[in-house]
């Protein structure tokens, strides 16, 4: 029996003009492909991404930035959780 690999998934959310952006995780996939056709007033673009998408488009590797003034800068901040630089927050990781 073999186990399957858990997938985490983030629903990342964009106004139209890429203002304000941030990303909801999800352990279920069925969950969150509910919030991702959930009808909201807020009129955001809504993109689901499994983890490694989403690493892929929305970060830089720890040493892509030399200080976190230099990330700033571009718009990244430190993640503790992903040791990563993120370019948009994960509301409820």
């Amino acid at each position: 029996m073999t186990k399957l690999e858990e997938t985490t998934y983030y629903v990342v959310n964009t106004a139209d003009d890429g203002s304000d952006a941030f990303a909801v995780k999800f352990n279920d996939k069925e969950e969150a492909e509910d919030y991702l056709h959930t009808e909201q007033r807020d009129f955001r673009e809504r993109t689901l991404l499994t983890e490694s998408q989403f690493l892929a488009d929305w970060s830089k590797p720890a040493d892509a930035y030399a200080s976190e003034e230099d990330a700033s800068q571009d718009g990244y901040v430190w993640d503790d959780k992903f040791e990563r630089w993120l370019e948009i927050p994960v509301k409820n990781a």
